[in-house]
């Protein structure tokens, strides 16, 4: 939650606000202390540098977030195109020969792993058998 309030704040100054609340909650609320190594013992950090950690804590997660979110997308893509895909273009991919069986009624845009599915690949559970076959084919 902190964190989508983060990442929606439209400016610094909400940011700020946004930190200073959380080292202001963590602190009073939740009894936590903001503590630094020095070298055999720990020193309690003060307002400035617990609000830098929670700072960069939140900058690091929401980079975090933002890669994974990339990610999704990417892999959605391969999914949808790999989806789309025909035999012959998945025999030329996976460099092997075609082996599609003669009496198969299999039309264009299925793959081989599913080819008892008489429906396009739209269901998301299609989508992730689609994504494992890949993977396995791919590696």
């Amino acid at each position: 939650m902190n964190l989508s309030a983060y990442q929606t704040a439209p400016n610094k100054i909400n940011r700020s606000v946004l930190i200073d609340s959380l080292v202001r909650m963590l602190r009073e609320d939740i009894g936590a202390r903001f503590l630094k190594n020095e070298g055999d013992h720990y020193v309690e950090l003060g307002e400035k540098d617990a609000r830098k950690k929670v700072a960069h804590a939140l900058r690091d997660m929401s980079r975090m977030a933002q890669k994974q979110h990339e990610s999704l997308i990417r892999m959605e893509r391969k999914v949808s195109k790999a989806a789309a895909m025909t035999w012959e273009d998945l025999n030329t991919k996976l460099n092997t020969t075609p082996s599609r069986p003669e009496n198969d009624s299999l039309s264009d845009g299925f793959i081989p792993s599913l080819r008892h599915q008489q429906e396009p690949m739209k269901d998301q559970s299609l989508e992730d058998d689609l994504y494992g076959w890949l993977s396995n084919c791919m590696s």
